[in-house]
């Protein structure tokens, strides 16, 4: 016969397992809750819900500058297993013409980044599920004060318009 006290104790126990595996289901559907494509992120406006954006400076006109070494797009959900990345896309001074590596996982692309907007497109298949965040490792931020061009001290590097991603051919 079970007394006060162990009806308490099983209790708490159910109460601790209700709980543990509530979280646990909440972290897989939040794991596997994947990015539905097509995603369309116009550089020029606020950060979209649901991205978030690092090594960016503020929003231009017509979009924004990287102002790292490493700038990335990070996403809330998982990114698919494959898509395609388009960007618009320019270099600023010493970036001109130097190869600019974009990540996601374990897959990396280059591209030569060219000082008039252009776009760009990268195929990455065959990733790891729960990839949340594509990467671009810049060359040679240089700011335009350092260069004699203006006042502004930002370490520019690639200036972007618009990402979209679309699904794979």
């Amino acid at each position: 016969m079970l007394t006060s006290r162990s009806g308490e104790t099983f209790r708490y126990f159910i109460t601790v397992c209700v709980v543990t595996l509530a979280a646990f289901i909440w972290t897989l559907q939040s794991r596997h809750s994947v990015l539905r494509l097509p995603v369309v992120i116009d550089f020029s406006r606020q950060e979209s819900h649901g991205v978030r954006l690092r090594g960016f400076s503020h929003r231009e006109d017509w979009g924004r500058w990287t102002i790292a070494r490493t700038a990335s797009i990070e996403f809330s959900q998982a990114l698919p297993l494959s898509f395609r990345l388009r960007m618009k896309m320019k270099a600023f001074g010493p970036n001109i013409d130097q190869l600019v590596v974009v990540r996601c996982d374990k897959l990396s692309r280059s591209i030569t980044a060219a000082a008039e907007l252009t776009t760009v497109e990268f195929v990455f298949s065959s990733l790891a599920p729960g990839q949340h965040s594509v990467t671009m490792e810049i060359p040679e931020p240089a700011s335009p004060e350092q260069l004699g061009i203006s006042k502004d001290p930002r370490l520019l590097g690639i200036g972007i318009q618009e990402a979209q991603l679309l699904p794979s051919y």
